[in-house]
């Protein structure tokens, strides 16, 4: 029975980065004897056990055959017989496909170690196409490693794309997609990570909605500016602001709809004659697709409908601008304003084109908000109001206050 550290540890112990995560691979063993020596088993498609005392996972070392579509779709073997060089010839990267053993020495059957001095991301085999998400996994290392230099090698990213044409991302869960999303959006370089999806075909797949944008031109914008763009930017910006992964989800979302809506009445009507209420199926519809969390979603949703109003605050009407604080609870601490103002701000932020106007609308509606919510219900109840005519008294009086802020700021 042998111990060998495996994987991203290894990687980064090279690179001289922090090795956060161990994983460890034992060769030699069965299920029963792991189980003598005081490990836990957790795995449940194949043998993974928790140490004794530091709960790190050791996995058998194991081979694996294509049985199925998709993710989940493989048969493994752990016999005590499969070696390790077995057990790394199934990894995604030549990079991740190296071993330390006890003795210190690193055992790199696949280049590894050169390939990180090329700062080449490559595949082990050609058994890379057999899984789907190692597509998005790909493209989460470009992001992560995208600031040392490290770039795709010619014929992985071939693989990557025939993968993508193939259908088989389609197949992969939901769960399992909103995982990768959401890590690929945390890393380094989130913008590196959606650009690389795009010119693989993944995104064409997963989302041919927001690939489309690439092609157009943003009818709420006021420059010719191509969206696919202006997010790409705007998640650059986004590592600098420190946006969470949910807001950078609602950067990627932010202009789905913007198209129907667009065409429904015209942005310039839109914003002087708003809609009852801010449709947005399509967005909808990719944040079901995704397994997006409810906060994901909520700010997908809110910054796709209310972002051309955001930036216009200074042209709209006041009766405008108090539905709009009211449709996304604005005087509650569960407010999703303040994420729809950094996406807001990051998006300003990142287009040279965008008049001053803009920063000066995101301004007044922070003060707008901020006016209304200090409005105490208190006064109306001493008055003798009661319930609806206390919540009409307080709309009014935070229709005032947006009037009068407005003229201050005219």
């Amino acid at each position: 029975m042998h111990i060998y550290l495996v994987g991203g540890a290894v990687r980064d112990q090279l690179l001289g980065l922090p090795d956060h995560d161990k994983d460890w691979v034992v060769v030699g063993a069965t299920p029963q004897k792991m189980l003598d020596q005081g490990y836990q088993a957790v795995g449940k498609d194949f043998p993974v056990f928790l140490h004794p005392e530091t709960k790190e996972e050791y996995a058998l070392a194991r081979k694996e055959r294509k049985t199925g579509q998709g993710y989940g779709g493989f048969s493994f073997n752990t016999d005590p017989e499969v070696t390790l060089e077995e057990d790394l010839l199934r990894r995604d990267l030549t990079i991740n496909a190296m071993a330390r053993g006890d003795d210190g020495v690193l055992v790199d059957p696949f280049g590894g170690q050169s390939d990180l001095a090329e700062r080449k991301l490559k595949h082990v085999s050609n058994a890379f196409s057999e899984d789907p998400l190692r597509v998005l996994r790909v493209a989460r290392f470009y992001a992560r490693f995208h600031h040392l230099g490290f770039e795709i090698e010619q014929s992985t990213f071939a693989l990557m794309q025939q993968i993508s044409e193939s259908g088989e991302l389609l197949a992969l869960a939901p769960d399992r997609l909103w995982v990768e999303m959401s890590k690929g959006l945390s890393e380094p370089a989130p913008s590196a990570f959606i650009d690389c999806l795009c010119r693989c075909k993944a995104m064409a797949s997963l989302m041919p909605e927001f690939e489309s944008q690439f092609k157009h031109i943003d009818p709420l914008a006021n420059a010719e500016q191509k969206v696919g763009k202006r997010v790409l930017s705007a998640l650059n910006h986004s590592v600098h602001s420190q946006l969470t992964v949910e807001e950078r989800w609602g950067i990627i979302c932010h202009a789905l709809d913007a198209q129907s809506l667009g065409d429904s009445s015209g942005p310039r009507n839109l914003l002087l004659n708003p809609p009852a209420s801010f449709q947005t199926p399509m967005t909808l519809d990719v944040c079901e697709r995704f397994r997006a969390t409810k906060r994901a979603t909520r700010i997908a949703v809110a910054v796709n409908g209310l972002l051309p109003s955001v930036l216009n605050a200074k042209r709209l009407k006041p009766d405008y601008i108090l539905h709009l604080l009211e449709h996304v609870d604005a005087f509650r601490e569960s407010s999703v304003l303040e994420p729809v103002v950094r996406i807001a701000q990051s998006i300003n932020a990142t287009d040279p084109e965008s008049p001053s106007s803009q920063l000066a609308s995101i301004t007044l509606l922070l003060e707008a908000q901020r006016r209304c919510a200090d409005l105490s219900a208190r006064q109306y109840v001493d008055a003798g109001l009661k319930g609806e005519e206390i919540a009409s008294a307080m709309r009014g009086a935070r229709k005032m206050i947006i009037k009068d802020l407005m003229a201050e700021n005219k």
